[in-house]
């Protein structure tokens, strides 16, 4: 089984933490937009969320993603940053992070 798709097996089974380390070895064998954005899905289960505007940012960079789908996913982030700093924020309703804590 691929690091990836055992990944995506972990994530399903709510083991967030090990489909991290999951990811991280898939991104390490093969960089790619899916890998840094598959993570993001486990961060945000987790409230990771400094690490999961770190993925966003990486993903960016590579030309096939959808910029709008990440770029919402980085605006979501920053308003669950402030949030949990305990800024009061002007945000848009975030909802480019699905089932994330808040």
């Amino acid at each position: 089984m691929s690091v990836l798709l055992e990944g995506h097996t972990l994530v399903s089974l709510g083991k967030h933490e090990e489909a991290i380390d999951n990811y991280a070895i898939a991104v390490e064998i093969k960089p790619s937009w899916v890998s840094f954005f598959n993570v993001t899905i486990s961060y945000s289960q987790l409230g990771r969320w400094e690490e999961l505007l770190e993925c966003c940012k990486k993903a960016r960079d590579f030309p096939e993603i959808k910029k709008n789908l990440i770029d919402e996913q980085i605006r979501a982030c920053k308003c669950r940053l402030k949030k949990q700093r305990g800024r009061k924020n002007s945000c848009k309703k975030a909802s480019g992070i699905r089932n994330a804590k808040s």
